[in-house]
């Protein structure tokens, strides 16, 4: 039985467990892959090597959605209203276009908080 795109048999499980085992086989083969995008996201700008995202999932619950940091963020001047200027960093804009920022997400799915459905949206 499907429900909203998953698999069901009454309470989500045979989804969840797929889920996992594709994100551990995945992660197992990207992890390379990843040690050297964050590498790079350090070596090329300041701040943190993964964005937290807050959304809720399909029950409500609020989740922090794991990606690459894309952009790069200054503070406006003093005495300027508390505006954020964000813009993508050239290696944001490759991995953004590459979809290379959404690997982290593999470790919401080993946490049960997203389905490998939802990383291709």
């Amino acid at each position: 039985m499907t429900i909203n795109g998953k698999m069901t048999n009454g309470n989500g499980s045979v989804n969840t467990a797929m889920d996992r085992v594709i994100a551990g086989l995945f992660l197992v083969y990207f992890l390379p892959l990843m040690l050297v995008v964050a590498l790079l996201i350090k070596f090329d700008s300041r701040g943190p090597v993964l964005d937290r995202r807050r959304r809720r999932d399909e029950n409500g619950k609020l989740v922090a959605e794991l990606t690459f940091r894309t952009m790069t963020a200054e503070r406006a001047p003093q005495g300027v209203a508390s505006q954020v200027a964000a813009q993508y960093t050239p290696l944001g804009n490759f991995l953004r276009n590459s979809r290379l920022d959404l690997l982290p997400r593999l470790f919401n799915m080993l946490r049960g908080e997203a389905s490998f459905a939802g990383l291709l949206h």
